[in-house]
C-alpha cells in the first residue's frame, strides 16, 4: 500500500529535476522490482489487526469410523418394468406344458427273469464266403465279309492309237556375259599376279651370292687442287654512308637555330594605334535605396520564444494533469482500502429457517425373501410334486 510519505519523495524529486532543467515528461529512473517483492511489501504492511488468527485446537481423539449402510433413496423408486425371476419364469414354462397322465410301472417287468412281451433274439448262421458272380464284358459278334464291289463302267470306244506330233528344232542360244564373270576374271588375275610375285622372291631367296673380300690396301687420294691467291678489292660501309647524312643533317639544325635566336634577340615595336580618347560616360541608374535588414536568427529567436512559451504551457497541463490524476488515485486506494476493510470485518450469518421434514407412512407391504432355489434344491422340491401329479 502506498504511504503519503511515498508522495512526498515523488514530489520533491519532481521539483529537484524542474529545478535544473530536466525534462519533465521523462519518468524517473528507479531499480527493477519484481512481482514478488511488492507481494511481500504488501503483505508485511497490513497491520495485525487485519490478519487472520489459527483457531482453537480441537482436543478431540479420532477414533475408528464406524461404517454404516447409506440410506440410498433408488430403491424406493417405481421401477418403469419387471424382470421376472428364475422362479417365476419355471412356473410359467410349467404352466404352459400340456398336461399328461402316466401309466403305471409293471412289477412284472422288474421282477420277471426273462423277458416279457419281447421275443428272444434268434442266432444267425454263420456268413459262408463265397466269391462274387463278376460280369466280364463279352467279345463283340465277327462281322460278315464284306463282298466285293461291282464295278459298272462305260465300255471303251475303240480309236486308233494316239501318237504324238514332236517338232524337232534347233534352238541357237545368244551369247550373254553375266556381270559376275568380269569380277572373277579380274580377281582371279590378281591371284595369279601375286602368285607369281611370291614365286619370284622365293627363287631370289634360294639363290645365294656372296660379298667379294674386303681389299686391305688403302685408298688412292684425290690429287689436291692449287687456289690462286685473293685479291683484295675496295669497299664501302653503311656505316660511312649514315656518318655522312648525320653530319650534314646536323650542321644545317645548327645554322638554323643560330638564326632563330639572332632573330629573337632583334626588338621590332608594333606602331601606336589611332583611336580617340577615352571619356567616361554619366550613369543612368538611380541610387541604391538603403533598406532595414531582416536577419534569419531574429526570426529564429522569435520562434524558439514562442516555442519555449508553448512547452511551458505543455508542461503546466501535464503537472496538473498528473497532480490530478495522483489525487484520483490516493482517492481510489483510500476507498479500495476503505472497502476491503469493511469485507474483512466478521458479520454473522442469520438463523435459516427451513419448513420440517413431514414422514408420510408407506403403503407398500414388506419383500418376502425366497430362495432362487437354483440346482439340486431347486430338483429335490420339485420331484415330490411330480410324484403327486403321478397319483
Amino acid at each position: 500500500m502506498i504511504e503519503e510519505e511515498d508522495f512526498q519523495k515523488i514530489g520533491r524529486s519532481y521539483r529537484a529535476q524542474t529545478s535544473t532543467g530536466n525534462d519533465v515528461s521523462e519518468p524517473p529512473k528507479s531499480p527493477f522490482v519484481s512481482l514478488v517483492e511488492k507481494v511481500k511489501k504488501f503483505e508485511d504492511a497490513v497491520p495485525d489487526r487485519f490478519r487472520t488468527k489459527p483457531g482453537p485446537v480441537s482436543r478431540l481423539i479420532p477414533r475408528m469410523t464406524q461404517p454404516k449402510s447409506p440410506f440410498l433413496r433408488t430403491k424406493m423408486r417405481t421401477k418403469s418394468f419387471k424382470i421376472p425371476t428364475t422362479e417365476e419364469r419355471e412356473e410359467q414354462m410349467l404352466a404352459a406344458l400340456e398336461p399328461f397322465k402316466a401309466k403305471p410301472v409293471d412289477r412284472k417287468i422288474l421282477e420277471s427273469e426273462a423277458p416279457i412281451g419281447v421275443p428272444k433274439a434268434k442266432k444267425l448262421d454263420i456268413t459262408i464266403p463265397m466269391s462274387p458272380a463278376l460280369t466280364k464284358r463279352r467279345p463283340a459278334p465277327p462281322r460278315e465279309p464284306t463282298p466285293p464291289p461291282i464295278i459298272k463302267a462305260n465300255p471303251i470306244r475303240h480309236f486308233a492309237p494316239f501318237q504324238p506330233v514332236i517338232e524337232h528344232r534347233l534352238i541357237q542360244p545368244d551369247d550373254f556375259a553375266l556381270p559376275g564373270e568380269q569380277i572373277s576374271l579380274h580377281k582371279m588375275r590378281e591371284f595369279e599376279d601375286a602368285l607369281r610375285r611370291k614365286e619370284e622372291e622365293e627363287r631370289k631367296a634360294r639363290q645365294f651370292s656372296a660379298q667379294p673380300l674386303p681389299d686391305d690396301a688403302p685408298d688412292p687420294l684425290p690429287i689436291p687442287y692449287e687456289r690462286p691467291l685473293t685479291n683484295p678489292q675496295p669497299f664501302h660501309l653503311e656505316t660511312e654512308v649514315r656518318g655522312l647524312m648525320y653530319q650534314l643533317s646536323l650542321e644545317e639544325k645548327i645554322e638554323r637555330e643560330v638564326k632563330e635566336e639572332i632573330a629573337a634577340k632583334t626588338f621590332l615595336a608594333n606602331p601606336m594605334p589611332l583611336l580617340e580618347p577615352f571619356v567616361p560616360k554619366r550613369s543612368d541608374k538611380p541610387p541604391t535605396e538603403v533598406e532595414p535588414l531582416t536577419l534569419y536568427t531574429d526570426i529564429r529567436a522569435e520562434e524558439r520564444r514562442a516555442y519555449e512559451e508553448s512547452r511551458k504551457m505543455r508542461e503546466a497541463m501535464e503537472e496538473e494533469e498528473r497532480e490530478r490524476m495522483r489525487l484520483e488515485e490516493e482517492e481510489r486506494e483510500k476507498a479500495e482500502v476503505k472497502r476491503l476493510r469493511e469485507q474483512q470485518v466478521h458479520h454473522a450469518n442469520p438463523v435459516r429457517h427451513y419448513p420440517g421434514i413431514v414422514i408420510n407412512p408407506s403403503h407398500k407391504k414388506l419383500t418376502q425373501p425366497e430362495s432362487p432355489m437354483i440346482g439340486n434344491k431347486r430338483r429335490t422340491r420339485e420331484m415330490p410334486k411330480y410324484g403327486q401329479q403321478d397319483d
